[in-house]
Formats: structure tokens, sequence, C-alpha cells
């Protein structure tokens, strides 16, 4: 146990010392320590690597920090083959006897086997713990992945981009369109398939040239995760014949509402970078009703504004079952229910005018149900003394609410900004 706890003591010491190294004044040290961090799996210097590789004036270093990064797409294809047996065989050998392989191509791809499994571990914990090293590990991801990409001139680039661009746009207005076919009565028709495009990878050499092409194919990257994950839970929705609600389609919708607004952001950083996409089509004159739907717009931002404000329904809804859930007691007790304004009525006639009109009314609907229902909930727990056992039940669809009207805010915009 003794010379097992001072190989681990003496190893600590040498990774720290390299870790220093990175950082030297020194071209040869920089070199050393960046091989040596590839080959000893000390996942903490991927920043550093990265650092190195796009920034370091000597070009050794640079091609030691690519090699050393390089190990992840090796990882990837060796767990890839089925070789986890022999790959923990190897680390085990690196980690508790310190011995490093070779700089063969073969030897160092197993040798360095375990970064990719610490940085997609890191991922997961970034996931709950801190966005902005999930930020920092996503890009290290992307810099690898791209490490054996060609190289490609800026005009090459930027007309990949808008490609891409446009193939999500496409993929994603369609997916919205199934959608909207239940707000309209029918039903999904599931002959379509989307997210068929893969992550675009840049070299991370053209990524250090064109910083802002790098941001705008990580943003691109990020919704098409998004609209993957979309296309799965419609995929699943056909796959078993389930007949969609309005509440449910609501809770489909709000992704790719966010997603057309990432679209939108990316747009204008992609026709800042040289880029010119063919923006989503608009009418060049009012549509039909234009003056109809923008009245029923007025109206439904009034309701808005009268539950979510401070002193609304919906708001002291949530405090209420907050202040149940951590004292098992609320002044909501005391308190007059707020007034909840009566579901919003749409005609036939003026939903034909709008898709996403109807679906705005479809979700205030649906959250003014959920705060009239949490009222009479936070009511009868108060006479019944159960207000701790209801807390969480409450807490939930009070948020449901919330999550409704704010949905229906993103709609109404997209209505106000001609998209009917």
């Amino acid at each position: 146990m003794a010379a097992s706890d001072a190989r681990a003591k003496a190893r600590e010491r040498e990774i720290e010392q390299n870790m220093s190294k990175l950082r030297s004044d020194s071209a040869a040290e920089r070199r050393e320590a960046a091989l040596y961090m590839g080959e000893a799996v000390v996942s903490d210097a991927v920043h550093d690597l990265i650092d190195l590789y796009e920034t370091d004036d000597d070009k050794k270093v640079r091609r030691a920090a690519a090699y050393a990064l390089g190990q992840f797409k090796a990882i990837d294809e060796e767990l890839s083959k089925g070789r986890q047996a022999k790959v923990e065989a190897l680390l085990k050998r690196v980690e508790f006897q310190g011995k490093l392989g070779k700089r063969a191509a073969v030897g160092a791809t197993l040798q360095v086997s375990l970064i990719l499994l610490v940085l997609l571990l890191l991922l997961l914990a970034a996931n709950f713990f801190a966005p902005q090293i999930r930020e920092r590990l996503d890009d290290a991801r992307q810099i690898v992945e791209g490490v054996n990409e060609p190289r490609r001139d800026r005009a090459t680039l930027i007309a990949d981009a808008e490609s891409y661009f446009i193939g999500l746009r496409t993929d994603i207005e369609t997916l919205v369109s199934e959608y909207q076919r239940v707000m309209g009565g029918d039903t999904v028709s599931c002959e379509q398939q989307f997210g068929n495009q893969t992550a675009y990878k840049i070299n991370p050499a053209d990524a250090g040239e064109n910083p802002d092409l790098r941001e705008v194919f990580s943003s691109l990257n990020t919704v098409r995760d998004s609209l993957q994950a979309s296309a799965q839970s419609y995929a699943q929705t056909c796959a078993v014949g389930a007949t969609l609600d309005v509440a449910s389609v609501g809770e489909l919708m709000r992704p790719l509402v966010e997603m057309r607004a990432s679209l939108t952001d990316i747009e204008k950083s992609l026709s800042a970078a040289g880029g010119d996409v063919a923006p989503t089509p608009t009418p060049t004159s009012e549509p039909a009703g234009g003056a109809i739907v923008r009245a029923h717009v007025t109206s439904l931002r009034a309701i808005l504004d009268q539950v979510t404000g401070i002193n609304g329904a919906a708001v002291q809804l949530v405090a209420y079952w907050g202040e149940a859930a951590t004292a098992n007691a609320t002044g909501g007790c005391n308190a007059p229910r707020p007034p909840i304004p009566d579901d919003y009525i749409l005609s036939a006639e003026d939903a034909a005018f709008s898709n996403n009109l109807t679906q705005a009314v479809n979700q205030i609907n649906t959250g003014l149900g959920a705060v009239r229902n949490g009222w009479n909930q936070l009511e009868s727990s108060c006479q019944g003394n159960t207000l701790g056992a209801q807390a969480r039940a409450g807490l939930i669809n009070a948020s449901a609410a919330s999550d409704s009207f704010e949905l229906a805010r993103q709609l109404l915009a997209l209505v106000e900004n001609g998209e009917f």
C-alpha cells in the first residue's frame, strides 16, 4: 500500500510539473509537456492544449498539442471496435504503474483512451452544475473532432454554413407544420423525416482563423441537436400511434419555438460574417385578416399581463406553493383569490387566419385552467391542513401554467413579426 501511495504521489508531482511546463517560456518544455499530457491521460490539461494548438508561436508545440488532442478521435474509434477490455488494461498500466507508451499511432491510440471517457463524464456533470464549463468542454469536443477535417477557405465555410442553416430551417418549419395540423383538429401525417444532418466539424486551424464562423457552426450544431431530439419525439409518437392533444402539442412546440428564435440570431451572425441566406418567407403585404389577428393579440397580451404580473394569479400561486413546500404554511391561506380571466374564445373563422394565434390561445387557456385548478387545490389544502403533502404537486401545476403562458408570449411574438 505504501509503495502504491508513493507511486501515486510521484505521479501527481510529475503531472503538476508538466502542467507548469505547458506555460513555460521554453518551446521545448511546452512541446514535451504537451506530449506527456496526451500520453499520461491528463484530462485537466485539455484547455491548455487547446490554447497551445490555437495560439502557440512554435510550430512543433502546436503539432504536439494537436497530437495530444487527436487522441480523442482515436479513443472513439477504439471503443467503437469493442476493445474496452484492452483499453481498461492499458489504462490501469498507465495509471497505477506509471508506464507511458511510445508515440506510435496504435499504441498512443490505446494508451490515452480514458480521455474521451473523462470528457463525456465531465460533460454530463456540467449539464447539472456549470453551463460555462459545459460550453468550454463542448468547444474542446468540437476542436478535437475537427482535427482530421480537411482545410476549407472562408468562402467554402460560409457556403457550408448557408446550406446547413437552410436545411435546419426547412426541417424545423416542416415539423412545426405537422404539429399545427393538430391545432387545426387534424392528426400528424407521420410521413416526414427530420434531423438527418450530421454535426458540422470544422478544422481547428480554420476555426482559429475564422472565430466568427466557428461560433456560427457551434450554434448551428446546438440547434441541430435540439432538432434531433424533437424529431425523435415525433418518430416515437408515430411509432406507437399516439393521439396528440392540444396540451401535449404545446410541450412539443416549445423547443421548436426556441429553435426558431435561435435561428434568427444565427442568421444575423452569419450575415455579419458575409453570409447571405434567403430569409424565411414573409408576406409582402398584410395577410388576410391581419387587422383581426392584431386585435386578438392585443387582447391576449392583456390577459398575460394580468395573470403574470407581480400580483397576478399565476405568480402568486407559485409563491404560495413555494412557501408551503418550505414551511408547510403559507400566507395564501388568508389571501383573497386574485381575479382569473375566463378562457379566451376564438371563433373558427378567426382561427383560420393564423395557426400561431390559435396555438397561443390554446396555451393561454391551458394555463388559465391550471391556475384555476391550482387555486382550488390551495384553498382545499388550507382547509384540510394538507399543505405540505400537496405542495409538490401544487408547484408542478403552477410551474406548468407559467410555462404555458411563456410559450404563448413567444407565439404571439411570431404573429407580431408577420409569421401567421
